[in-house]
Formats: structure tokens, sequence, C-alpha cells
């Protein structure tokens, strides 16, 4: 699998504005699996100033800030899943989705971008394991707010 490399590269992306969602997660992913420091992850790519950099190094920063909540979250929403046993491509796509859904993205945008990503990375299951869990999420947390 060339998670890593084909993300950071690019490849598979038809758009540009998802440039930053593959940087952040192929960063994401690297430090997850392969417990990697993130300041060394993140520092490889410091020189780096176009938007899309940036923008994944403020989204790796924010998903690793909130990672002990998101992945209580995830926790609860993954029906039969623990966090420890979800592949991990799929688990930061969810931290990553469910960050930019805390930051103010639109829950929709968030859930489409995600899902995307499941479908580019992951298993044939991902997108729908994906989108039942963030989806749970956007509920839950619609009813708090009208509860």
């Amino acid at each position: 699998m060339c998670l890593s490399g084909c993300l950071a590269a690019g490849i598979g992306t038809e758009m540009p504005r998802r440039r930053f969602r593959n940087l952040a997660l192929s960063w994401l992913f690297e430090i997850d699996l392969g417990h990697a420091d993130p300041k060394a992850v993140l520092a490889r790519s410091a020189e780096e100033s176009s938007p899309a950099h940036r923008a994944a190094h403020q989204a790796v920063l924010g998903v690793l800030g909130m990672q002990a909540q998101a992945d209580q979250i995830i926790g609860q929403l993954a029906k039969d899943w623990s966090i420890e046993r979800m592949p991990p491509i799929d688990r930061n796509i969810l931290r990553l989705a469910i960050w930019e859904m805390v930051s103010g993205l639109s829950p929709a945008v968030a859930i489409n971008e995600a899902v995307e990503l499941a479908k580019a990375y992951g298993a044939e299951d991902s997108p729908a394991f994906i989108n039942g869990v963030l989806a749970g999420y956007l509920k839950r947390e619609e009813g708090a707010l009208s509860g």
C-alpha cells in the first residue's frame, strides 16, 4: 500500500481543495501506525508554504489536540469496534472528520469528504462504516442542541 507516498503526492485526488485532507491523513496515518513523533513528521514539511500544507499542518495539530476526545466519541459510536481494533486508516479519517465538524466545517461537507477518503484509501466496507459513525455523531450532536 502506498498510502503515505500516494497521499503526500496527491495521487488520486481530482480536486485541489482535497489536497490538505490527503496530506493531513497521510501524516496522521504515519504518526498513528508508525508511532512516529508528530513534531518530526510535521517538521519535514515545515518549509512548504502552500495553502494545502498550512491547512494540513493545522488539521494535524487540531486532531492530535483532541485525539482522546475523538477516540472516545468514535468508540461510543462504532458498534462492535474498539478504536484499537479499527483499521488505522478508518480511525484517522474519523478523527479528521470529527475535528473538522468541531472546528465549524459543515457536517455534510465533513462527512462527504471523509467518505471520499474512505473510498480512496479504505477497505471496501470503509465508506459505509465511516458514514455510519459520522452520521451517528451528527445525530447525537443535533439531539444535544435541540434537547
